[in-house]
């Protein structure tokens, strides 16, 4: 297998997003200087100079697609983001699309948020039934990074 690494600049803000073939084969790896963070299958590792820490992905297995992973800094706040469709609902057969972000935060991995920002079902001629998608978004408001999907949305609290 070959391995592509994203490499990112070390602007103030930045964002690296996963090409689709290694979204496709769920292996998404960046680099930023001593940061390193590679996404896979079913968990999320990070490492800097210091520490290192890895965490378990709430959705896996062949039936969920991901859609986007990104490497995000934002006010020198290291974000990942991953966009993905659900597995279909056992007895409904209905797929959510959801996101989730993780901070690296002192040396550990964080979810800070983990929302449905649409719903689909497949229908018997493979075609697929959706609900409206709710926009989302995560940026900094002076001082502040705030979170926004669809109605809600919040704060993320200081860096610690």
């Amino acid at each position: 297998m070959i391995t592509i690494t994203c490499v990112v600049s070390g602007a103030h803000s930045y964002a690296a997003t996963c090409p689709r073939k290694w979204l496709n084969s769920k292996d998404c790896r960046f680099r930023d200087k001593s940061f390193h963070v590679q996404v896979w299958q079913d968990k999320i590792s990070a490492n800097d100079v210091r520490n290192r820490d890895m965490v378990t992905l709430p959705y896996v297995g062949k039936q969920v697609e991901w859609r986007q992973v990104r490497l995000r800094k934002i006010a020198a706040r290291r974000f990942i983001e991953i966009e993905l469709w659900s597995a279909p609902d056992a007895q409904t057969g209905i797929q959510a699309k959801k996101w989730l972000f993780y901070e690296w935060r002192s040396g550990r991995l964080r979810k800070e948020l983990d929302v449905s920002l649409q719903k689909r079902k497949q229908l018997a001629d493979g075609q697929y039934l959706y609900d409206p998608a709710l926009k989302r978004s995560l940026e900094l408001d002076k001082t502040k990074i705030i979170w926004r999907c669809g109605q809600q949305a919040g704060v993320l609290e200081a860096k610690k």
